[in-house]
């Protein structure tokens, strides 16, 4: 979702990163200029970068009531919301969608997962690399009489797009209706 948000952005959307304290976006593990991170590396990664260009970014503890008050707080005045994370993560922590659409009926909620927030895969978790050979696409790439391929595309870019579409389609919604809405987007 980092690069469907980033798309947002880029259409003119004002985009606030929020993220835990516990779990830091892994901001050293991605490219660097000339493959050096010398110094300040957290800060250098091309990848975490591009991802998120234009955005601005706090950190929330979510394991303390101060950090999830914060949290609603920051919802009330938002229009759109994208995570990504297991389904029941949100609700655990007590900001499922019930809950923050209490606090703003407007909201546009749109939750990833790897294979959606019901059915019997549900508590799985997924990335690219573990998607492409599950739906069976790495089958198809390779050559002839060799293993198959990873693309590590076939899956993020796709989703982030229809995260857009998505979020558009509901923006059209709530200006027709003034209802926001849910939405449960699996990879």
């Amino acid at each position: 979702m980092p690069t469907a948000a980033g798309m947002l952005g880029d259409l003119g959307a004002e985009v606030i990163k929020v993220e835990s304290t516990v779990r830091v976006d892994m901001r050293g593990s991605e490219t660097f200029q000339d493959n050096d991170p010398t110094t300040n590396y957290h800060n250098r990664s091309g990848v975490y970068g591009t991802l998120n260009r234009g955005k601005q970014s706090l950190t929330l503890n979510f394991k303390t009531e101060r950090g999830i008050e914060l949290f609603k707080e920051l919802v009330a005045k938002s229009d759109i919301l994208i995570e990504n994370n297991r389904p029941g993560v949100m609700k655990r922590l007590g900001i499922d969608y019930p809950v923050l659409r209490a606090i703003n009926p407007k909201l546009i909620h749109l939750s990833n997962s790897g294979y959606g927030q019901t059915g019997p895969w549900q508590n799985y978790g997924a990335i690219a690399l573990s998607l492409e050979p599950t739906t069976g696409v790495s089958s198809l790439t390779g050559y002839e009489g060799g293993p198959p391929l990873r693309w590590n595309w076939l899956t993020d870019f796709p989703t982030a797009m229809m995260a857009v579409f998505a979020v558009l389609g509901a923006v059209r919604h709530l200006r027709q209706t003034g209802e926001g809405q849910w939405i449960d987007l699996c990879m």
